[in-house]
């Protein structure tokens, strides 16, 4: 025991005499040698920084080989040109990403009328956007929006009652320059082996002579052609503004509405997913859960970055077919709204929501819900705050056939497309006002089809007047 006692006192005399050292190689600078009690004599260390310079991607400083760090500081430089990094001005490193250009406002250059960088760098507002649909300046441009005409296969003159009237007589009423078709264009499984569904559909919208952009909805991809095929279709079409894109999906591109020297606004036209598979599942990009991918989710925040990088004051807004999670949410703010998030099959809701009725909407709103949400996504909003960063302003979907209905919570316009034929589900109205949905529409009771419009303002791309246009004589349906 007495030995092992010695041991350890010996081992910490000797600790305690190296910590008397400095714990570096460098000899000292500056020494002295001092007497102490015990006779032993110890030497004043003094740091060497050297003229060496450390760093790492955020600072730079110098250190001595004790350890001890000297001169930190931030890195601070600039770069030689937008296509490079800054380089700090004391270390000499490359730090933070390229620069980029810093554009200015539209204005006459060598490129015309462009933005302009002072490197002489340039963009045209078209080059912003896929697509642009540009409108001449002195009036309010016009949207509209058409949602689930989901055509089966049938005769042409069934494909006309059905759903081409309908359609027809919305577009001559509300005179758009943009529709949005928000999914489920046919409903790909009824359609015959040589697709003839699918493309009696895209002649039918290339005679109204209109651009029109649509997204793939959940039984679009069905189609046992291969979506491949549909989106040639579509990319083919003159004038549907339609790219198959190459993140996950089909459809994900961006259509801006220009006026003069303005870009009001830019749709991001996105695939939901959430589709049967095709027969052949070679034949095209297909997820079938619902929501976006996350390379989804990266092109449009890199995208909208872009874009408010140089026009700053553009609006955005979202249009795919299966709504967020957030949409539940938006609704509820209504006490009278039963709403769930249901997967499966489909519902009525025990108590829709008719903000028709007397002293029910609040301002802004409008429509009717009746179906509950199937098939939501984003439960835990990760997405959407995305979107919220990047101030969208407006979503619009499709996928519930019942749900009309357009509210504003917290800037944001959350919109139910209005149901566009009579394929499959669809709202009817009674003499006595009642509203239901069913496959079918009673004799006593008038289908509710159509489209919801709104404009926008010429001044900064904001949504106004936004309404539903019903045909076959039916009342508009207005925001209070």
């Amino acid at each position: 025991m007495k030995k092992m006692k010695k041991i350890g006192s010996l081992l910490l005399a000797l600790f305690l005499g190296l910590s008397a050292f400095a714990a570096c190689d460098n000899k000292p600078a500056n020494s002295s040698t001092s007497e102490s009690s015990g006779g032993a004599t110890s030497e004043e260390h003094v740091h060497d920084f050297g003229t060496e310079w450390k760093n790492n991607s955020v600072a730079h400083w110098k250190i001595c080989a004790c350890g001890q760090r000297a001169e930190y500081a931030k890195h601070s430089g600039t770069a030689k040109d937008c296509n490079s990094k800054r380089k700090c001005d004391t270390c000499g490193r490359e730090y933070g990403s390229v620069v980029g250009h810093t554009y200015d406002e539209y204005k006459d250059g060598d490129n015309g009328k462009a933005y302009y960088c002072d490197c002489g760098a340039s963009v045209k507002i078209n080059e912003l956007t896929d697509f642009t649909v540009e409108v001449e300046e002195g009036r309010e441009p016009v949207i509209l929006q058409l949602s689930d005409p989901q055509i089966m296969y049938n005769t042409p003159s069934e494909m006309e009652s059905k759903c081409f009237r309908y359609i027809r007589e919305t577009v001559e009423e509300t005179n758009p320059d943009l529709i949005l078709v928000t999914g489920d264009l046919t409903y790909g499984r009824f359609d015959t082996a040589d697709g003839d569904v699918f493309t009696a559909y895209v002649n039918f919208m290339e005679s109204l002579e209109t651009p029109w952009a649509p997204v793939f909805g959940n039984h679009d991809n069905e189609c046992p052609k291969g979506v491949d095929w549909q989106c040639e279709q579509l990319e083919n079409a003159e004038n549907c503004l339609f790219e198959q894109g190459e993140v996950t999906g089909n459809g994900n591109y961006t259509v801006g509405v220009t006026q003069g020297e303005k870009l009001l606004r830019v749709f991001y036209m996105m695939d939901s997913n959430g589709c049967g598979a095709p027969s052949d599942a070679s034949l095209g990009k297909v997820k079938t859960s619902n929501g976006f991918g996350n390379d989804q989710v990266d092109w449009f925040c890199e995208s909208i970055d872009k874009v408010h990088s140089i026009s700053p004051e553009t609006k955005i807004s979202f249009a795919y077919h299966i709504q967020q999670a957030y949409f539940l949410r938006a609704f509820k703010k209504y006490e009278q709204y039963s709403g769930v998030l249901e997967s499966g099959s489909t519902s009525s809701l025990a108590r829709p929501l008719n903000l028709e009725k007397p002293d029910v909407a609040q301002e802004g709103d409008f429509g009717y819900l009746g179906r509950v949400m199937k098939g939501a996504w984003d439960e835990n909003t990760s997405v959407f705050i995305e979107m919220k960063k990047r101030g969208v302003d407006s979503i619009f979907v499709g996928h519930e056939h019942c749900n009309s209905a357009s509210i504003v919570l917290d800037g944001v316009r959350f919109q139910y497309g209005q149901k566009s034929s009579t394929y499959d589900r669809y709202n009817f109205i009674y003499e006595n006002g009642n509203i239901d949905g069913d496959y079918n529409c009673p004799a006593d009771a008038k289908p509710l089809i159509g489209g919801t419009a709104f404009e926008l303002s010429q001044t900064d791309g904001s949504i106004i007047n936004p309404y539903i246009y019903l045909c076959n004589g039916q009342s508009y349906v207005k925001a209070k």
